[in-house]
Protein backbone atom coordinates (compact mmCIF):
# COMPACT_ATOMS: atom_id res chain seq x y z
CA UNK A 1 0.00 0.00 0.00
CA UNK A 2 1.35 3.41 -1.00
CA UNK A 3 0.69 6.73 0.70
CA UNK A 4 -0.47 9.43 -1.73
CA UNK A 5 -0.44 13.22 -1.38
CA UNK A 6 -2.14 15.48 -3.93
CA UNK A 7 -0.52 18.76 -5.00
CA UNK A 8 -2.75 21.27 -6.82
CA UNK A 9 -1.82 24.79 -7.93
CA UNK A 10 -5.00 26.82 -8.40
CA UNK A 11 -6.33 30.20 -9.46
CA UNK A 12 -9.89 29.16 -8.53
CA UNK A 13 -11.21 29.54 -12.07
CA UNK A 14 -12.99 26.20 -12.41
CA UNK A 15 -16.56 26.22 -11.16
CA UNK A 16 -16.40 22.56 -10.11
CA UNK A 17 -13.16 22.74 -8.16
CA UNK A 18 -14.58 22.94 -4.63
CA UNK A 19 -16.93 20.04 -5.33
CA UNK A 20 -14.00 18.02 -6.67
CA UNK A 21 -11.93 18.87 -3.59
CA UNK A 22 -14.68 17.48 -1.38
CA UNK A 23 -14.54 14.21 -3.29
CA UNK A 24 -10.74 14.01 -3.08
CA UNK A 25 -10.96 14.51 0.69
CA UNK A 26 -13.29 11.51 0.89
CA UNK A 27 -10.78 9.19 -0.80
CA UNK A 28 -9.37 6.88 1.85
CA UNK A 29 -6.04 6.50 0.08
CA UNK A 30 -5.34 10.26 -0.13
CA UNK A 31 -3.24 11.33 2.83
CA UNK A 32 -2.90 15.10 2.30
CA UNK A 33 -3.92 17.71 -0.28
CA UNK A 34 -1.57 20.64 -0.74
CA UNK A 35 -3.36 23.59 -2.36
CA UNK A 36 -1.09 26.31 -3.67
CA UNK A 37 -3.28 29.41 -3.89
CA UNK A 38 -1.98 31.44 -6.83
CA UNK A 39 -4.82 33.97 -6.75
CA UNK A 40 -5.88 34.73 -3.19
CA UNK A 41 -8.30 37.46 -4.24
CA UNK A 42 -10.36 34.89 -6.13
CA UNK A 43 -10.51 32.24 -3.40
CA UNK A 44 -14.11 31.18 -2.67
CA UNK A 45 -15.55 30.75 0.79
CA UNK A 46 -15.94 27.11 1.70
CA UNK A 47 -15.93 24.83 4.72
CA UNK A 48 -13.69 22.43 2.81
CA UNK A 49 -10.66 24.42 3.96
CA UNK A 50 -11.35 23.15 7.49
CA UNK A 51 -10.83 19.55 6.41
CA UNK A 52 -7.77 18.07 8.09
CA UNK A 53 -6.44 16.77 4.76
CA UNK A 54 -6.32 20.24 3.22
CA UNK A 55 -3.13 22.29 3.55
CA UNK A 56 -3.63 25.76 2.05
CA UNK A 57 -0.45 27.51 0.98
CA UNK A 58 -0.93 31.13 -0.08
CA UNK A 59 2.16 32.81 -1.55
CA UNK A 60 2.15 36.62 -1.72
CA UNK A 61 2.03 36.40 -5.52
CA UNK A 62 1.35 33.88 -8.29
CA UNK A 63 4.25 31.41 -8.27
CA UNK A 64 2.78 29.49 -11.23
CA UNK A 65 2.66 25.73 -11.72
CA UNK A 66 6.13 24.21 -11.57
CA UNK A 67 7.29 26.11 -8.45
CA UNK A 68 3.99 25.08 -6.83
CA UNK A 69 4.74 21.43 -7.56
CA UNK A 70 8.17 21.90 -5.99
CA UNK A 71 6.58 23.49 -2.92
CA UNK A 72 4.27 20.52 -2.47
CA UNK A 73 7.17 18.13 -2.89
CA UNK A 74 9.16 19.87 -0.14
CA UNK A 75 6.21 19.66 2.24
CA UNK A 76 5.07 16.11 1.49
CA UNK A 77 6.43 12.87 2.90
CA UNK A 78 4.15 10.51 0.96
CA UNK A 79 5.42 7.64 -1.15
CA UNK A 80 3.72 9.10 -4.25
CA UNK A 81 2.97 12.67 -5.25
CA UNK A 82 -0.11 13.30 -7.38
CA UNK A 83 0.47 16.49 -9.40
CA UNK A 84 -2.99 17.55 -10.47
CA UNK A 85 -4.60 20.26 -12.58
CA UNK A 86 -7.45 22.08 -10.86
CA UNK A 87 -9.76 21.94 -13.90
CA UNK A 88 -9.99 18.16 -14.19
CA UNK A 89 -11.52 15.49 -12.00
CA UNK A 90 -9.88 12.13 -11.33
CA UNK A 91 -12.12 9.30 -10.18
CA UNK A 92 -11.27 7.25 -7.12
CA UNK A 93 -10.49 4.17 -9.22
CA UNK A 94 -7.26 5.76 -10.43
CA UNK A 95 -6.12 6.40 -6.86
CA UNK A 96 -7.12 2.88 -5.84
CA UNK A 97 -4.98 1.49 -8.64
CA UNK A 98 -1.94 3.59 -7.70
CA UNK A 99 -2.42 2.84 -4.03
CA UNK A 100 -1.97 -0.89 -4.68
CA UNK A 101 0.68 -0.59 -7.39
CA UNK A 102 4.14 -2.09 -6.99
CA UNK A 103 6.17 1.08 -7.51
CA UNK A 104 9.59 -0.53 -7.26
CA UNK A 105 9.95 -0.27 -11.04
CA UNK A 106 7.81 2.82 -11.62
CA UNK A 107 9.12 6.40 -11.53
CA UNK A 108 6.30 8.45 -13.01
CA UNK A 109 2.80 7.90 -14.41
CA UNK A 110 1.14 10.55 -16.55
CA UNK A 111 -2.12 10.83 -18.45
CA UNK A 112 -2.71 9.64 -21.99
CA UNK A 113 -5.91 11.38 -22.97
CA UNK A 114 -7.58 12.77 -26.06
CA UNK A 115 -8.80 16.30 -26.55
CA UNK A 116 -11.84 17.60 -28.38
CA UNK A 117 -11.79 20.01 -31.30
CA UNK A 118 -11.15 23.08 -29.13
CA UNK A 119 -8.31 21.17 -27.42
CA UNK A 120 -9.41 22.31 -23.96
CA UNK A 121 -11.95 19.60 -23.17
CA UNK A 122 -11.21 15.93 -22.57
CA UNK A 123 -12.89 13.44 -24.85
CA UNK A 124 -14.48 11.18 -22.24
CA UNK A 125 -15.05 8.37 -24.74
CA UNK A 126 -11.51 8.15 -26.07
CA UNK A 127 -10.64 4.76 -24.57
CA UNK A 128 -12.75 1.63 -24.25
CA UNK A 129 -10.79 0.25 -21.30
CA UNK A 130 -8.45 1.56 -18.63
CA UNK A 131 -4.88 0.62 -19.35
CA UNK A 132 -1.48 1.42 -17.82
CA UNK A 133 1.14 1.45 -20.56
CA UNK A 134 4.89 1.83 -20.43
CA UNK A 135 6.09 4.62 -22.67
CA UNK A 136 9.12 4.53 -24.90
CA UNK A 137 9.77 8.25 -24.54
CA UNK A 138 11.98 10.18 -26.92
CA UNK A 139 13.71 12.43 -24.41
CA UNK A 140 14.87 14.74 -27.18
CA UNK A 141 11.25 15.85 -27.74
CA UNK A 142 8.60 17.40 -25.45
CA UNK A 143 6.38 14.80 -23.80
CA UNK A 144 3.16 16.60 -24.80
CA UNK A 145 3.76 15.83 -28.45
CA UNK A 146 4.24 12.14 -27.68
CA UNK A 147 1.56 11.64 -25.03
CA UNK A 148 -1.26 14.20 -25.11
CA UNK A 149 -2.14 15.75 -21.72
CA UNK A 150 0.57 13.76 -19.91
CA UNK A 151 1.06 16.49 -17.30
CA UNK A 152 -2.54 17.21 -16.27
CA UNK A 153 -2.48 14.30 -13.81
CA UNK A 154 0.84 12.73 -12.83
CA UNK A 155 1.79 10.30 -10.08
CA UNK A 156 5.48 10.63 -9.24
CA UNK A 157 7.36 8.40 -6.84
CA UNK A 158 8.79 10.73 -4.22
CA UNK A 159 12.30 9.32 -4.58
CA UNK A 160 12.09 9.92 -8.36
CA UNK A 161 11.07 13.58 -8.12
CA UNK A 162 13.72 16.14 -9.10
CA UNK A 163 12.89 19.78 -8.28
CA UNK A 164 12.12 21.72 -11.43
CA UNK A 165 14.40 24.69 -12.26
CA UNK A 166 12.94 28.14 -11.73
CA UNK A 167 13.47 28.89 -15.43
CA UNK A 168 10.23 27.02 -16.11
CA UNK A 169 7.09 28.37 -14.47
CA UNK A 170 4.14 26.86 -16.36
CA UNK A 171 5.35 24.58 -19.15
CA UNK A 172 8.10 21.94 -19.39
CA UNK A 173 7.82 20.80 -15.77
CA UNK A 174 6.57 17.39 -16.86
CA UNK A 175 9.38 17.24 -19.43
CA UNK A 176 11.98 18.00 -16.77
CA UNK A 177 10.61 15.32 -14.47
CA UNK A 178 10.74 12.60 -17.12
CA UNK A 179 14.29 13.62 -18.04
CA UNK A 180 15.28 12.35 -14.62
CA UNK A 181 13.16 9.19 -14.76
CA UNK A 182 13.73 5.82 -16.42
CA UNK A 183 10.43 4.01 -15.89
CA UNK A 184 7.75 6.19 -17.45
CA UNK A 185 4.12 5.11 -17.72
CA UNK A 186 0.77 6.61 -18.67
CA UNK A 187 -2.89 5.91 -17.98
CA UNK A 188 -5.21 5.44 -20.93
CA UNK A 189 -8.46 6.02 -19.13
CA UNK A 190 -11.93 7.53 -19.14
CA UNK A 191 -11.71 8.15 -15.39
CA UNK A 192 -10.18 11.60 -15.90
CA UNK A 193 -12.71 14.22 -16.96
CA UNK A 194 -12.99 17.96 -17.34
CA UNK A 195 -11.02 20.66 -19.09
CA UNK A 196 -7.35 20.90 -19.98
CA UNK A 197 -5.62 24.12 -18.88
CA UNK A 198 -8.71 26.23 -19.58
CA UNK A 199 -7.31 28.87 -17.20
CA UNK A 200 -4.88 29.83 -19.95
CA UNK A 201 -7.76 31.18 -22.04
CA UNK A 202 -8.84 33.64 -19.34
CA UNK A 203 -5.47 35.09 -18.27
CA UNK A 204 -3.46 36.65 -21.10
CA UNK A 205 -0.42 37.26 -18.90
CA UNK A 206 0.00 33.50 -18.55
CA UNK A 207 0.57 33.20 -22.27
CA UNK A 208 3.47 35.65 -22.00
CA UNK A 209 5.00 33.48 -19.30
CA UNK A 210 4.57 30.39 -21.48
CA UNK A 211 6.39 32.14 -24.31
CA UNK A 212 9.29 32.80 -21.93
CA UNK A 213 9.27 29.17 -20.81
CA UNK A 214 9.49 28.11 -24.45
CA UNK A 215 12.31 30.56 -25.10
CA UNK A 216 14.22 29.14 -22.15
CA UNK A 217 13.63 25.59 -23.31
CA UNK A 218 15.20 26.34 -26.68
CA UNK A 219 17.95 28.56 -25.26
CA UNK A 220 19.12 26.16 -22.58
CA UNK A 221 18.26 22.88 -24.30
CA UNK A 222 17.06 21.07 -21.22
CA UNK A 223 16.37 17.91 -23.20
CA UNK A 224 18.54 14.85 -22.64
CA UNK A 225 22.03 14.73 -24.14
CA UNK A 226 21.95 18.33 -25.33
CA UNK A 227 25.21 20.19 -24.82
CA UNK A 228 23.81 22.59 -22.21
CA UNK A 229 22.11 19.92 -20.07
CA UNK A 230 24.33 20.59 -17.03
CA UNK A 231 23.37 24.28 -17.01
CA UNK A 232 19.85 23.33 -15.98
CA UNK A 233 21.03 20.90 -13.33
CA UNK A 234 23.13 23.66 -11.77
CA UNK A 235 20.11 25.96 -11.64
CA UNK A 236 18.11 23.68 -9.32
Amino acid sequence: MNTIDIIIPTMWCDENFIENLEKYCSYQNVQNIYLIDNQRTNRPESNIFQNSKIHLIAPYKNIYVNPAWNEGYYRSNADILCLLNDDIFVEQGIFDYVNNLDISKVDIIGSYLRGTIDNYHINSNAHKHDDLIKLNVNKNQPIGGQCYAFGVCMFVKRTSYTPIPSLYKIWYGDDYLIQNCENIYAFKTNKIKGKISKTLTTHNELNSRIQLDTHNAYKYNHFKNSKNWDIIKNKV
